[in-house]
């Protein structure tokens, strides 16, 4: 499982395209998603874009 991790780790998320699963546009993962790191495994790509989780957040103030 190491290589898999390796591999991830050495993603160039700035040509990596992606859906957001909120508005259905596809986009850059960097700079329109983000990247989260769980538990210090390898960087994944957000699930939804920037500006839908910034909807979702100033909806609820």
């Amino acid at each position: 499982m190491a290589g898999s991790n390796d591999s991830a780790e050495k993603t160039d998320w700035t040509k990596v395209r992606k859906t957001c699963r909120k508005c259905g546009k596809e986009k850059l993962v960097v700079p329109d998603f983000g990247l989260m790191t769980l538990g210090g495994q390898p960087s994944y790509p957000q699930s939804m874009c920037n500006v839908c989780r910034i909807a979702i957040v100033t909806s609820h103030l």
